[in-house]
């Protein structure tokens, strides 16, 4: 599925803090009458499932945590790239951002592609507005405990979050399991 204000979504104004998908994802399983899951949330993604886990655990079987950061508080690596963006989103400024994420040429051409298709997808407004969301929420995993059980994944080369973001995790989600993979970035 995509997220609010990507792809064919609903671009609204507002309701992209980090509840706030958390709660579309609720929104998602009840209309495909999914009573609970297993949920997969890689990079950001991995955030929002932290936030679906606090918030309803009993939807949850379990979670899969990949190049997941436990914290994004007093980050911002992105917010001036973003602040650049045209409105609507050109290549230039898809661009930019990957030049800023420093991507691994290991990474296929083929999905890059895909990703920057659906990233020219997403207005200014939703690209700011989503990145807010967060940077700004407060960690998961500082407001409350997650009791789902957890893999978590990683990259031992993670370039964007760093290696030691899954094992914060691991210590900080009591029912979990971590692997890394040597010569593995974030993406």
């Amino acid at each position: 599925p995509d997220q609010r204000g990507v792809g064919d979504s609903d671009k609204p104004p507002a309701g992209y803090r980090l509840e706030d998908v958390a709660n579309d994802v609720v929104g998602m399983l009840d209309a495909l009458e999914i009573p609970a899951a297993w949920v997969v949330g890689s990079s950001s993604g991995g955030y929002v499932a932290q936030q679906l886990a606090l918030d309803f655990p009993e939807r949850l079987r379990g979670l899969v945590l990949v190049g997941a950061p436990r914290s994004l508080a007093g980050r911002d690596p992105f917010g001036r790239i973003l602040e650049t963006f045209h409105d609507p989103v050109v290549a230039e400024d898809i661009d930019a951002l990957n030049e800023g994420l420093d991507l691994s040429s290991a990474i296929r051409g083929e999905f890059l592609d895909v990703q920057n298709a659906a990233a020219l997808t997403i207005p200014r407004h939703v690209w700011l507005a989503g990145y807010r969301g967060l940077i700004e929420a407060a960690p998961p995993t500082e407001t409350g405990v997650i009791r789902t059980p957890t893999l978590l994944l990683n990259g031992a080369d993670d370039d964007l979050l760093g290696s030691s973001e899954a094992a914060a995790l691991a210590t900080a989600i009591p029912i979990s399991r971590q692997r890394g993979y040597a010569n593995t970035g974030h993406f």
